[in-house]
């Protein structure tokens, strides 16, 4: 399967994908990123 948003183990790299399980659209224009700013709630 695909992931709808995929972040490596550094948070730095990440990848979107139209998902079957969610039936959402890529979320940014291009498939490949870089992250710029990660705002996170909780870190486990």
């Amino acid at each position: 399967g695909k992931f709808g948003l995929w972040l490596d183990g550094d948070l730095y790299q990440g990848r979107t994908q139209s998902c079957s399980t969610y039936g959402n659209e890529p979320l940014a224009p291009h498939e490949d990123f870089v992250v710029k700013t990660l705002e996170c709630w909780a870190f486990i």
